[in-house]
């Protein structure tokens, strides 16, 4: 509706000032023509009208930086009123915080639900029934037990940029060994929750398992997130493992639709095979996630390059064998 193509232009106006970009109507409305959907008809007109909504109904402290040729916000902290967020903006704010509330450990998970009561309460939303959210589920399998005291510490070492002193319990350690680390990112793998850190111990990268930290203590010094390590954060490159390059694997008949509906690893091509089955190829893939990948298709998919890979793949199978060559008679 027109309403809410408004609360969308408004909303954008607000982000691209508080990002600190200095919008304009001519560059807020080139920003919002690459994105799809509703956007596509937005002119520089409507926009600099959207502007005066801003500043004469909601009272928005909006001003114009002549340097900067964009507006800003003279108050920073300003937000934009809970009563103008209705309709279907309300109902997807709300649908993605209750998605989000089963994957976020304490003290976070009980913060974003006592934030979504306090929204219902204030907006009353007619035709939105509140115990339909509670029917919103994430399945997220296995997950790793949390300490709320570590995570909350960590967290906020993450959030206010201040470096960290921990005793990390790694896989392949004896002992807990003390280590400062900044946090530069927070991150969700098969059910457990890992910090990209910059470990001053190793002075490189490291993604540390939340549930191994220990004793966090908050120190003094602040740190510049790195926008490298974010980078690669975000394209899913967030453990240290060893990368296998130019890998074709085959699936048979049984599996090819799985296997073809969905993106395993970025940059993912797949190739119909004769009969049925599939051909996927990646560029560049995690060794020790793509050998659990394959082997947890129980001889679906086949390995075709690189031989090495095809090699550590058979040697599994050979030992899962052996492991099994005789039914367990208990204990």
């Amino acid at each position: 509706t027109g309403k809410l193509s408004e609360a969308r232009r408004l909303l954008a106006w607000v982000e691209a000032m508080k990002r600190g970009r200095y919008p304009n109507a001519t560059s807020l409305a080139a920003d919002l023509s690459g994105r799809a959907g509703a956007w596509s008809g937005v002119c520089p007109r409507t926009l600099h009208r959207d502007l005066a909504v801003l500043r004469r109904r909601l009272h928005a402290p909006v001003e114009y930086d002549p340097i900067r040729r964009g507006f800003r916000l003279a108050d920073p902290e300003w937000c934009f009123p809970l009563e103008e967020l209705r309709g279907e903006l309300f109902y997807a704010s709300l649908f993605g915080e209750a998605l989000s509330a089963s994957l976020l450990p304490d003290p976070l998970r009980f913060n974003l639900q006592e934030a979504m009561r306090v929204r219902l309460a204030a907006a009353d939303p007619a035709g939105l029934d509140a115990d339909l959210l509670r029917a919103v589920v994430f399945a997220t399998g296995a997950t790793a037990e949390l300490a709320p005291t570590v995570f909350d510490v960590v967290h906020q070492a993450w959030r206010d940029r201040r470096r960290v002193r921990l005793r990390y319990h790694g896989t392949g350690d004896s002992e807990a060994v003390q280590r400062d680390v900044d946090v530069h990112a927070l991150f969700l793998s098969q059910g457990a929750w890992y910090a990209r850190v910059h470990c001053h111990l190793r002075n490189a990268p490291r993604s540390l398992a939340i549930h191994r930290i220990l004793e966090p203590m908050l120190l003094g010094q602040r740190f510049k997130r790195d926008e490298t390590l974010l980078a690669a954060v975000r394209q899913g490159d967030v453990f240290d493992y060893e990368v296998v390059r130019n890998v074709v694997i085959d699936c048979a008949p049984e599996k090819a639709r799985i296997v073809s509906e969905r993106e395993w690893f970025p940059g993912q091509k797949t190739k119909d095979l004769p009969g049925g089955g599939v051909r996927a190829t990646f560029a560049r893939v995690p060794r020790p996630e793509v050998v659990h990948w394959v082997m947890s298709y129980c001889g679906h998919l086949t390995v075709r390059r690189p031989r090495d890979l095809v090699e550590e793949i058979r040697q599994a199978g050979q030992r899962i064998a052996a492991n099994h060559s005789r039914p367990s008679e208990g204990p």
